[in-house]
């Protein structure tokens, strides 16, 4: 899961030319 999610970061700042410093997931979703 966190493979799929740095692609969609990284196709995220190509796409709109911006640079994600920090990416963060809480609450209940975080733990499954």
């Amino acid at each position: 899961m966190i493979a799929e999610i740095q692609l969609e970061l990284d196709r995220l700042e190509q796409v709109h030319d911006i640079k994600i410093l920090y990416a963060v997931e809480s609450g209940s979703g975080a733990w499954g």
